[in-house]
């Protein structure tokens, strides 16, 4: 049981690193007034649990972290 957690808190830690370093590549693009199409938080193949359009960007939430 303690290797599942250790894995899970390895896939957790590694998600949020992911997710701050592509959040800056966001700010990047908007600073520089780049048109950024899409921004999801994990990846979405085939469907996303959330998504909305602000701005023209669809912001949204998909499942596969």
């Amino acid at each position: 049981m303690e290797i599942v957690i250790k894995i899970l808190q390895f896939l957790l830690s590694l998600s949020i690193l992911v997710i701050i370093h592509e959040f800056g590549h966001f700010i990047a693009a908007k600073m520089f007034k780049t048109r950024v199409e899409k921004f999801y938080l994990f990846f979405n193949p085939w469907f996303s649990i959330f998504k909305f359009n602000y701005k023209g960007t669809e912001y949204g939430l998909g499942w596969l972290p």
